[in-house]
């Protein structure tokens, strides 16, 4: 007799870990709505901005892949408490920059851009393992039905950090700043980080006893895992008898739920649920044995991995262009972090309310979710190729609120998918872990060409980055189209239990 229960500590612990993610990208976007004044500040490019932004990606498409077996390996609170030592090392380096005499200088590369590259490149090792680990802090601590809401707050967190450092930045750094703006800001986000470095001490590994069944299935070791996820592993052939003993303790599974002290537990006689074969056939479901993946589940997760790529490489690279988008045709660094603030606390605040009705109430509709709002997130990057050109201010903020809406609320579900397509084979954070992946990589490349795509001081506008958009547009819009063969289902067979 196996007891599954949840704990009200979960949401000290979600509360934690939503703050460390929220730091972070604070951290990542401090420069993105100030690209002009941190070039003036110390005398660089634009280009050599940019790549204070870009390293993010560069450390992500090489950390991530070793993610999981620092989770496997060290547990949840580590990872945490690795992430905040380099991210508050960085911070400090990058308000050490800023304190740099003679920042002017003829050299390539000055001593006060090391410092700050340096800093960024330690921030950027924070990144990959906070975020990676939100869907498996959620399967670890949360019931079925509350997990999507738990992804969703994991996941969020970071643009919303994101949404508030591009509004408050502006006001500190106005546009002709003293040296002392850029300065004091570094310090404000150094301190922050190192106030924020300490409440990692109120995230746990794991909670006593797990909320649900799938925590307990079997799951192999990371170079297992990576290798079925490849299609490079082939199981045993397995035991006759052992699996006709399975089947006869499966047909004798009960589930009893009960409310105790404002929680629940739950109580299973049934080690392994998944091979149910009573409760697959009801749901629609197939069954799978564990550390196999079937081709239909293999065509899923890699059509998630592009979609996901592509919609959050787009908007990173939107989000971090934003200000060199918008600032040729009149518009200035606050309004265009209003235009961020516009798409990520109308997306957020749309995912907040959807995500808990989603998970709870309707957890087989999340593919439709996604086809409907996969095709609108194309057209509305499409859009932006005449708004912005248009210079129309209403035109501009309800493309961004619709980009913003449309992205938040499929980016949770797009996570939870995942990790129910692989979940017969592997822990949550190695579809996390591939699907960020695809997501920087998409954004450290979007970037680089829509940099390049840049005009010159001879456009008309000077600098416009009209074709950036035209390639930006085109791009999501016809990735959008693979979602049609999509067909991933909620398959992780406690949420029809619970």
């Amino acid at each position: 007799m196996a007891a599954f229960k949840v704990y009200k500590r979960r949401f000290i612990s979600l509360f934690i870990l939503a703050l460390l993610n929220g730091i972070c990208a604070a951290n990542a976007a401090a420069f993105t709505t100030i690209t002009s004044q941190t070039s003036n500040f110390f005398q660089i490019s634009a280009t050599k901005v940019n790549w204070l932004t870009n390293i993010f990606g560069a450390i992500y498409l090489v950390l991530a892949w070793f993610v999981p077996f620092l989770v496997q390996r060290a547990g949840i609170q580590a990872v945490c408490s690795i992430a905040m030592v380099t991210m508050t090392l960085g911070a400090w380096l990058r308000y050490a920059a800023s304190c740099v005499p003679d920042i002017q200088s003829d050299a390539y590369i000055t001593p006060a851009y090391f410092l700050l590259f340096i800093g960024s490149l330690c921030i950027s090792i924070s990144q990959p393992l906070l975020q990676i680990i939100g869907p498996t802090f959620s399967e670890l601590y949360f019931a079925p039905r509350s997990r999507l809401t738990s992804t969703m707050i994991i996941a969020l967190s970071n643009p919303l950090g994101q949404a508030i450092t591009a509004l408050v930045v502006p006001k500190m750094v106005p546009t002709h700043p003293a040296n002392r703006e850029i300065r004091l800001l570094l310090l404000v986000l150094a301190i922050a980080t190192l106030c924020l470095s300490v409440t990692v001490a109120g995230i746990r590994n794991r909670p006593p006893s797990p909320p649900s069944p799938v925590c307990d299935l079997p799951r192999e070791s990371t170079l297992i895992s990576w290798k079925i996820l490849l299609g490079l592993h082939r199981p045993p052939a397995p035991d006759p008898e052992e699996e006709k003993a399975k089947r006869r303790l499966s047909r004798r599974a009960t589930i009893t739920v009960v409310r105790r002290n404002s929680s629940h537990q739950f109580e299973l006689e049934h080690p392994i649920p998944h091979i149910d074969e009573n409760i697959h056939q009801q749901h629609g479901m197939q069954i799978e044995k564990l550390g196999q993946l079937s081709a239909r589940n293999r065509v899923d997760f890699m059509l998630l991995t592009i979609l996901f790529g592509i919609f959050v490489g787009a908007f990173t690279s939107y989000s971090t262009l934003i200000e060199q988008i918008y600032l040729p045709y009149g518009f200035d660094s606050t309004q265009s972090g209003l235009f961020i603030a516009a798409f990520v606390l109308t997306g957020s605040l749309c995912s907040s309310i959807l995500s808990p009705i989603l998970g709870r109430f309707c957890p087989g509709t999340s593919v439709q979710i996604v086809k409907i709002f996969g095709p609108l997130i194309g057209l509305a990057y499409a859009g932006l190729i005449w708004i912005v050109k248009g210079k129309d201010m209403g035109g501009i903020f309800l493309t961004n609120i619709l980009i913003g809406v449309f992205s938040f609320v499929s980016l949770p579900i797009a996570l939870e998918l995942a990790a129910d397509v692989t979940y017969t084979a592997i822990r949550p954070e190695f579809p996390t872990s591939i699907l960020y992946v695809s997501a920087n990589g998409v954004s450290v490349l979007f970037l680089v060409i829509m940099d390049s795509l840049r005009g010159n001081a001879d456009s008309s506008p000077p600098f416009e980055m009209s074709r950036a958009l035209i390639f930006q547009g085109g791009a999501v819009l016809l990735s959008s189209l693979s979602i049609i063969g999509l067909q991933a289902k909620k398959r992780r067979p406690d949420i029809h239990m619970m």
